[in-house]
């Protein structure tokens, strides 16, 4: 390389960098923001995005999209550090079909690089990555459902830049009115060239459930989730939502093998076909806390 670039802000996308030990094909991937949940929603129910991510399915769980209804979203998540992660979605359903278009930005500045190490930086540089979305998903018979998404993703590290296109599919059953099982295959496609180094995508498998509970007065939801990155170890998620009222709904969940991020805890209000959801999550290892939000408009 003609530079050394020394970064001082943690991102924080391979969180198995935190751990003990170095998982084996850690870095071995490129474009990790892709790894990161969407949804305010999903972020306070522990990241349980396979089954909680409303309007932004698109970019989780394409399945999800034949049961949605027409809909725009927005949603700023503010991220460890500098970083921040906008996205923006709309939902169309035709019959059984739903479909959606998305688009994910995200931005890191501020980060240091030196030349020879010196104390003082040699100047800054920032990476910013962005991925556009398109999905559907097709309702089959009752309860039973399946998705597939397609997106281009753009990636740019100070100077080097790399694109390319990647697949998501999707699964969503509901055997009982109490349970919905979802699976989802994501990221999947050919590796891309960053300066002259070849990486793979972040292939990522997920499962999970999620279970009806009859907690009065509103009714309460339990919610699972499991999940495999190829460059990390597997993790998962759990989330209880609760909804003592029409209108507002409370959330705490878990982030089980996340060594970035433990608790999470959120809220949920709706008005006039208006919801806006809010999730605050700790963060570990002195990373800071993330603030995450999201508005959704019905149509």
């Amino acid at each position: 390389m003609r530079r050394m670039l020394i970064p001082v802000a943690v991102l924080a996308l391979a969180a198995g960098s935190l751990a003990e030990d170095v998982y084996r094909d850690a870095g071995a991937c490129s474009w990790p923001f892709l790894k990161i949940d969407v949804g305010a929603r999903a972020a306070a129910l522990g990241g349980t995005g396979l089954l909680n991510s409303g309007g932004l399915a698109a970019l989780s769980n394409p399945a999800l999209l034949a049961f949605q209804g027409a809909s725009l979203t927005g949603s700023h998540n503010s991220w460890f550090g500098r970083t921040s992660q906008n996205l923006v979605a709309g939902v169309i359903p035709w019959g059984p079909v739903g479909t959606s278009a998305a688009m994910r930005v995200m931005n890191t500045g501020g980060l240091e690089y030196r030349e020879t190490p010196t104390s003082e930086p040699t100047g800054v540089f920032s990476v910013t990555d962005v991925s556009l979305h398109a999905a559907l998903g097709v309702g089959i018979g009752s309860g039973f459902a399946l998705g597939a998404g397609v997106k281009y993703v753009r990636e740019k590290v100070w100077t080097e830049e790399s694109a390319g296109m990647c697949l998501d599919f999707g699964l969503l059953v509901s055997p009982a009115r109490w349970l919905t099982l979802a699976a989802a295959a994501q990221n999947l496609g050919p590796g891309v060239v960053m300066g002259v180094k070849e990486f793979r995508l972040p292939r990522t498998l997920r499962a999970g459930a999620s279970f009806a509970l009859p907690v009065p007065p509103g009714g309460a939801t339990l919610s699972g989730e499991i999940l495999k990155p190829l460059d990390n170890r597997p993790r998962g998620g759990v989330g209880l939502e609760y909804r003592p009222l029409d209108w507002g709904a409370l959330r705490v969940g878990l982030r089980v093998g996340d060594p970035s991020a433990s608790l999470t805890t959120g809220m949920g209000l709706s008005r006039g076909g208006w919801t806006l959801d809010y999730a605050y999550i700790p963060g570990n290892h002195s990373l800071g806390d993330t603030h995450r939000f999201t508005l959704t408009r019905t149509l």
